[in-house]
């Protein structure tokens, strides 16, 4: 089947996918009157295996199989304490996670099957403290301070350790012809983060209050690491690269209100962040490399503006929407690929990325929501509700091409649920992507190697029922 159908594709194989998980995690709490200390502990694991058709096609260009296995605990302790006009916060967070993966690629394009083993360590910690002081309480009423500032801090330290391990074999004779040694590296990045923020109450009284703020903050995301196998001449290589970390300025200014006994709620911010050296997937691979995103660094320039809008016009009936708009641009990104020429040689190419839009970032976005919930007479209540989201164009790589993008599209939701008087049980019928709309969440662009696009595409419309019980 296919065609015109996106949920059918040209598919040589159904794909499966097992995950196993569980966790654990506690909560230890001591008020020693001064101060207030939190322990806080988690552990989790999975194990997944994927078999993953992975082209939507007849043949057989890209299955691989995926397996993966991890298992990480966090612990974190937290002292805080308060006085009068100030409170304050100063703790200590570690993480430690190992990962394990192979990935089997039967790639007969090649006329090899690649098995890759990878295993990552990560070893995190840091230390932070924060805190906030109420300045000027004169203005508004007593006990109420109408200027507040506070600050945070935190010091990072990120370890990664990561080795791949690599093999072929030939996929005519079942023979193995090359077998690559573990090949390691490591890395630790040392940074400092933080935020601070002022915040205004120009007023606040019995028909409402508002709120104004101005921030700013220090992001910080740790390297990472590229690893992958290719064939030059027929010959299997493998190689490992390491990603930059990725730094954000983040800037905001906004308002927080609420009016009529929160009858009316409407927040409102602008904000502009600056990224150096973000992390972003592209297909970067060279020519005879096996055809998975790479992970690569550019700086780029957010500015945006979101809205937020809950008004209870009538008793049970709660309307509410959310807007959004962005203006996003790569700055700084220039990407050299390795492409074959029309005289079928190959050769070096610089891809400019600068002044395009960032990956999966809509210029304008809107949600909204009708909800009403009707009493039944002491027999419980019945709640109808309605919800639109609406996404404007966005391109799903760097490059800013049509191919590789979703147009502007809206999906619309309902459902309809009776809850008990006592609100312990709920019975719910609903559907969703009602009309039906069919919208891409992710493409890729293979044209290079393949001569073709693989796209993704979000749910169809769907009903169900759900039951939910509260003891």
């Amino acid at each position: 089947e296919g065609g015109g159908n996106p949920y059918s594709g040209f598919y040589d194989k159904d794909g499966i996918e097992y995950v196993n998980a569980w966790g654990v995690n506690g909560r230890g709490f001591w008020d020693l009157g001064a101060v207030v200390i939190t322990l806080l502990y988690d552990y989790e694991w999975y194990d997944r295996v994927i078999e993953d058709e992975g082209d939507a096609n007849p043949l057989r260009i890209f299955p691989a199989t995926w397996s993966n296995s991890a298992w990480q605990t966090t612990e974190e302790l937290r002292v805080e304490g308060e006085g009068e006009r100030y409170k304050w916060t100063t703790g200590f967070f570690f993480l430690y996670e190992e990962l394990t993966a192979n990935n089997f690629l039967p790639d007969p394009q090649q006329g090899f099957a690649v098995n890759q083993d990878f295993s990552q360590e990560l070893t995190s910690w840091a230390p932070y403290a924060n805190g906030e002081l109420e300045l000027v309480e004169e203005g508004v009423i007593p006990g109420v301070y109408q200027l507040t500032l506070g600050a945070g801090v935190r010091y990072n330290r990120e370890k990664k350790k990561f080795s791949l391990e690599s093999s072929a074999i030939e996929t005519s004779s079942g023979a193995s012809v090359i077998e690559l040694s573990e090949d390691t590296q490591e890395t630790t990045w040392k940074e400092w983060t933080g935020e601070a923020q002022l915040s205004y109450t120009p007023f606040l009284n019995q028909y409402g209050s508002l709120l104004s703020y101005v921030s700013y903050g220090r992001g910080f995301k740790s390297g990472d690491f590229n690893a992958g196998t290719r064939f030059i001449g027929g010959a299997l290589d493998q190689g490992i690269d390491p990603v930059e970390p990725e730094f954000i300025d983040a800037l905001e200014f906004g308002i927080r209100s609420s009016w009529f006994d929160d009858r009316v709620i409407f927040n409102a911010a602008v904000f502009q962040y600056w990224h150096q050296d973000l992390q972003v997937f592209d297909i970067h691979n060279e020519v005879g490399q096996l055809q998975i995103p790479k992970l690569l660094n550019g700086d780029a320039k957010i500015r945006g503006v979101e809205a937020e809008l809950r008004v209870k016009p009538l008793p049970g009936l709660l309307i509410s929407a959310n807007f959004g708009w962005l203006d996003t641009k790569y700055k700084d990104f220039v990407v050299t690929k390795t492409i074959r020429n029309s005289d079928g040689f190959l050769e070096s190419h610089d891809f400019d990325y600068q002044g395009n839009a960032l990956v999966a970032a809509p210029e304008w976005n809107f949600a909204g929501i009708i909800q009403y919930e009707m009493p039944l007479f002491g027999w419980g209540s019945l709640i109808p509700q309605w919800d639109v989201n609406y996404r404007s164009k966005a391109y799903f790589d760097p490059q800013m091409l049509d191919p590789v993008s979703q147009g502007s599209y809206w999906i619309h939701n309902a459902r309809i649920a009776y809850r008990t008087p006592d609100e312990r049980i709920e019975l719910a019928f609903w559907a969703s992507n009602l009309l039906d709309e069919e919208y891409k969440v992710d493409a890729f662009d293979l044209t290079r190697e393949n001569n073709t696009i693989l796209e993704v595409w979000g749910e169809p419309r769907t009903y169900g029922v759900t039951l939910s019980l509260i003891w």
